[in-house]
């Protein structure tokens, strides 16, 4: 485990994943995390210490990957309850219903491996790109 639920909330400052969810998702971020550095020393490369860039690549990997699976489950409901619209909000006294703007189409492809690995990587990049660790190629010494 890379980073913690304290950390994900007051230094990284995230509030999207609830913390009964955090740990199960922190493991797939750091999964990864981790492959994209190749699961590389962060904090001891060439004499630098990259924890901190690696925590906030985690927790932003988190994020991404708690929201595709909120997606993917509404998803999972649509195909369940057989509609064609999905409901975004609905109030039960005096009745009142919201249906969103995103077709099936959209979230589907907001799911897909293809998209979901881009966004991944971009966010990776983000953090960690400047720091040598996910060099592919060979370190001269």
């Amino acid at each position: 485990m890379i980073v913690d639920f304290n950390y994900y909330e007051n230094t990284y400052k995230g509030d999207k994943i609830p913390q009964e969810d955090f740990e199960r998702i922190e493991v797939q971020a750091s999964n990864k995390v981790m492959m994209y550095i190749m699961n590389r020393n962060y904090a001891n490369w060439h004499g630098k210490d990259y924890t901190e860039q690696v925590k906030l690549a985690t927790c932003s990997v988190a994020d991404i990957l708690y929201d595709i699976e909120q997606t993917q489950n509404v998803i999972n409901s649509v195909i369940k309850g057989g509609q064609n619209s999905i409901i975004t909000s609905e109030k039960v006294a005096d009745y009142s219903r919201s249906y969103g703007t995103a077709t099936f189409k959209e979230l589907q492809e907001k799911v897909s491996k293809t998209n979901v690995n881009k966004e991944i990587q971009d966010e990776v990049n983000g953090y960690l790109w400047y720091t040598g660790l996910m060099n592919r190629g060979v370190s001269v010494v």
